[in-house]
């Protein structure tokens, strides 16, 4: 399958690495063929708690999927790459102040 193909976060080496990882064909198939087996097999189902199952489709498949299909930010208008720093490299303000 063609996916889109991967970006450079300037400044963020690792970040880059990790996306460029996420994307690659090995990955596919040492985690995505991994997880669609599991998640099929009513064995292992068994064993987990659906807290335990919603927690590993979350932070396993669902993210790693969001980084595989990523694309770079693009100007609907002309099509061209936008630099939009990553979000958690920008400065949060606290939702909830301390005490």
């Amino acid at each position: 399958c063609a996916l889109p193909p991967n970006w450079l976060a300037q400044g963020d080496e690792e970040y880059t690495q990790l996306v460029s990882d996420i994307k690659s064909h090995e990955t596919y198939h040492t985690h995505f063929e991994v997880w669609e087996s599991q998640y099929r097999d009513p064995r292992f189902l068994s064993k987990l708690t659906l807290g335990q199952f919603g927690s590993q489709v979350e932070l396993e498949l669902h993210d790693w999927l969001h980084m595989r299909w990523a694309s770079v930010a693009r100007d609907p208008a002309n099509g061209h790459v936008l630099d939009v720093p990553r979000l958690d490299r920008r400065p949060h303000r606290r939702l909830v102040p301390r005490p």
